[in-house]
């Protein structure tokens, strides 16, 4: 059996969840495994999908209900560059040198934001207000938000029409990133209401759909008589966005407080939610071994 079909079940139990891993000698294990003593439910040798789930019912039934379900994904399994949950991967070289690359970009942003802020401050009453160098802010961010969302597509195996991606390949992320879910706020600025910038991208209309895109998009072609789509409050939103991408792609641990690269500038209030399926299972199993990770991308062999 090769590493990346190693099988995995997710179990809840009332409020808690748990799961159950397929090692290399085919045993089954809890992660954690403290139910278990460290023995593991099932032992080597090869075990049905039917036989597992039983043996897992069996041994937990005397706690109450519970539902077990297979997941989507293999142990070690993950989409490149797409955070789902506790178990996904942040520590291989990829990973990190993307999440530098991106964060580094993203400061910049949010200094030359602040420098907005000192001469507008963000107040909802100062929503509306615009001029060139929120302008300017826009721009950049909108075009750091193309440029991830470009570099997931790519490396998730999607390919656009004669390589040039738009929103209308962009948009293909909106779903399986739980983009419209993601809420943030500015804790520097309590009276700056919460922001949730994708909240409202339509597959129909993915330019028109995003206020704060359109207005990127709109004034950067004409900066005299659209000028005044470069308020504050879409300029506001085009930085969030950057910082929402950076929370879908590495997961909210990777920028708080106890990471090398916290963020200070933003506190996030709501993440997605995930069905317990399409989180990525541990890959890990009771003994410590680690699982081979193994992407899985998201759009392999598709060409729109």
């Amino acid at each position: 059996m090769l590493t990346s079909e190693l099988r995995a079940w997710v179990v809840e139990e009332g409020d808690n969840r748990s799961f159950y891993v397929e090692e290399l000698d085919h045993s089954i294990v809890r992660v954690p495994s403290y139910e278990l003593g460290g023995s593991g439910l099932l032992g080597p040798g090869e075990h049905s999908d039917e036989e597992v789930e039983k043996a897992i019912a069996d041994h937990l039934s005397r706690y109450g209900p519970i539902r077990v379900q297979k997941c989507l994904f293999h142990s070690g399994e993950y989409h490149p560059r797409i955070w789902r949950g506790e178990f996904s991967p942040q520590a291989t070289p990829e990973s990190v040198r993307a999440l530098s690359n991106c964060l580094q970009q993203a400061q910049l942003l949010f200094e030359h934001q602040n420098s907005v802020f000192r001469a507008i401050h963000p107040d909802a009453r100062n929503a509306g207000s615009f001029g060139h160098e929120p302008r300017s802010l826009l721009i950049l961010a909108c075009t750091t938000v193309e440029a991830s969302l470009k570099a997931i597509l790519n490396a998730n195996g999607y390919r656009g029409k004669d390589d040039r991606t738009t929103m209308n390949d962009y948009v293909n992320l909106a779903k399986p990133m739980r983009l419209r879910e993601w809420i943030v706020a500015m804790p520097l600025y309590p009276d700056w209401p919460r922001i949730q910038p994708f909240a409202s991208w339509d597959e129909t209309k993915p330019t028109q759909s995003l206020p704060w895109y359109d207005a990127y998009n709109q004034t950067k072609h004409d900066g005299e008589t659209k000028l005044h789509l470069a308020s504050l409050a879409n300029t506001v939103d085009a930085v969030a966005a950057v910082f929402i991408l950076l929370l879908a792609q590495f997961g909210p641990d990777s920028l708080s407080g106890r990471s090398v690269y916290s963020v200070d500038d933003y506190h996030v209030i709501e993440t997605p939610s995930w069905s317990p399926v399409e989180l990525y299972p541990p890959f890990q199993g009771g003994d410590g071994r680690t699982t081979s990770l193994t992407p899985v991308p998201l759009f392999a062999d598709r060409t729109t």
